[in-house]
């Protein structure tokens, strides 16, 4: 299952979910959009209570979990009352995946700050 928790303009805050899994009828994993959760708030709590209630519409049970990916936020990923240790507890197997994008953006961000302020200036002006 894959995640990722968004607040909009008007300060809505959604959970979309996509759940890929083998098809034996089409010999091929696929990707399957199963919705966008609205949420109260963007607690681990609140997200795993709408994950859990897509899991239910759809007859699924969340044990039979086998990977979870998300960016890395503390809310997502946490080791503490996030949707991945909710997850963790009620599928001991399920693996976590942080979002390669978000932790490749994280490292470039870094290297910036160590870089002479022109210098890094000069590069963040460049794709303008």
């Amino acid at each position: 299952m894959l995640a990722d928790e968004s607040t909009d303009v008007s300060t809505e805050k959604h959970m979309a979910i996509v759940l890929r899994y083998f098809s034996v009828k089409e010999q091929q994993i696929c990707s399957f959009f199963a919705g966008l959760m609205p949420l109260p708030y963007a607690t681990g709590e609140c997200l795993f209570h709408a994950l859990k209630t897509k899991f239910n519409e759809f007859n699924l049970s969340l044990s039979d979990s086998v990977g979870y990916g998300s960016d890395g936020a503390s809310n997502m990923i946490g080791e503490h009352n996030s949707l991945w240790s909710r997850i963790r507890a009620e599928s001991p197997h399920c693996m976590q995946v942080k979002c390669i994008c978000h932790s490749l953006a994280l490292c470039v961000q870094v290297a910036f700050n160590k870089l002479p302020s022109n210098l890094g200036f000069i590069l963040h002006e460049i794709p303008k």
